[in-house]
């Protein structure tokens, strides 16, 4: 079993040697003959590439998501998400939402409406907030929003942090719904600053 994670770690390295500078460089301009990406090692890409487009600026972003369409990224990870362990789905998934293809939204609207799993649905509910937030919003927000799964402070912190979502609308909805106790989500609306 070590033998097996040392040789994966190797391949790892060697991997991230060839690629990590090209990603890096891709948020300024995309590198000529990009080297082939082989399928086992993709992986280990949308990995490194999720990395960095967490810390990248928006215009770094634009250039991180060329260099994603030209090695086709995309294409590995729909099969992650259906095949992959959970840990691999969610790279995936974070990966699907940075990209922000909307071709992709019932793939991720199939995902987000499962509650079989709640941390990959939840997942999904953010990249397709990322994807489009004002059709996320038209289409699912509410059904995210009354899941009884997710505690309702964890989900307004996680829209709150999401370009483009206004929570103090999404408070305003819920208060006409009477399942909803009515002293916290005036408390809610307090903390977000609501008029």
């Amino acid at each position: 079993m070590l033998d097996i994670f040392i040789g994966k770690e190797k391949k790892r390295a060697a991997f991230l040697t060839q690629w990590r500078p090209i990603i890096e460089s891709s948020k300024t301009a995309i590198p000529n003959n990009l080297p082939s990406l082989p399928k086992n090692k993709a992986l280990f890409f949308i990995e490194e590439w999720n990395s960095q487009h967490s810390a990248a600026s928006e215009n770094e972003k634009i250039g991180l998501a060329v260099l994603a369409n030209q090695v086709e990224i995309h294409l590995y990870a729909k099969g992650m998400l259906i095949d992959g362990k959970e840990t691999v789905r969610l790279m995936g998934i974070q990966l699907l939402g940075h990209m922000r293809d909307e071709t992709l939204w019932p793939i991720l609207c199939s995902l987000a409406s499962q509650n079989e799993n709640s941390i990959i649905s939840r997942a999904a509910y953010e990249a397709l907030f990322k994807i489009n937030s004002r059709r996320a919003f038209d289409e699912v927000m509410l059904t995210l929003i009354r899941r009884t799964d997710w505690p309702l402070e964890e989900v307004l912190n996680t829209l709150d942090n999401l370009d483009g979502v206004d929570v103090c609308y999404f408070l305003a909805q819920l208060a006409s719904d009477e399942k909803y106790n009515h002293e916290k989500l005036a408390n809610f609306q307090e903390k977000y600053d609501c008029k």
